[in-house]
C-alpha cells in the first residue's frame, strides 16, 4: 500500500496569510482552514457512477466526500469557489448555514479565496 505525504504549508511567502478575527464566529478553526486550501484541487460536485467508471479506466482522480458532514459542506463550497470565485448555487449557502456557519464565515471564505486568486495570477 503506497503512501502520499503531504505539505500543506504555503508554497510561497506571498501567498496571503490566515486572517485573525477576534469574533469567533467569523474564524475558522485550523481543521478547516486545512479543508479549504485542500479544495483548491478537488472538485465541487459528487461524482456519478459513470464518472468513476470513467475515472478508474482514464486514471483520473476524484475527491472522496469527508466523513464528517459540515467540513464536506465547506469542502463542496470552497472548492466551487476555487473553480469560479463564485457560488454555483444557492444550495451551497444553504448547506453551509445548515451545517452551523455564519453569514460572516461565507463572506470570509469568498474573500479570502478571491483574494488567493488574484494572487495566483
Amino acid at each position: 500500500m503506497a503512501y502520499l505525504a503531504h505539505d500543506f504549508a504555503p508554497a510561497t511567502t506571498a501567498e496571503a496569510p490566515i486572517p485573525s478575527n477576534d469574533t469567533a464566529e467569523a474564524a475558522f478553526s485550523s481543521r478547516e482552514w486545512t479543508v479549504i486550501r485542500m479544495a483548491r484541487h478537488d472538485r465541487a460536485r459528487r461524482v456519478s457512477r459513470l464518472g468513476r467508471l470513467a475515472g478508474l479506466i482514464f486514471g483520473l482522480r476524484h475527491a472522496n466526500p469527508l466523513a464528517d458532514p459540515r467540513l464536506e459542506a465547506l469542502r463542496q463550497a470552497a472548492a466551487g469557489l476555487w473553480r469560479c470565485n463564485h457560488y454555483r448555487s444557492g444550495m451551497q449557502i444553504h448547506a453551509l448555514l445548515s451545517n452551523g456557519y455564519s453569514f460572516d464565515q461565507i463572506s470570509l471564505l469568498s474573500d479570502w479565496i478571491a483574494e488567493q486568486r488574484a494572487a495566483t495570477r
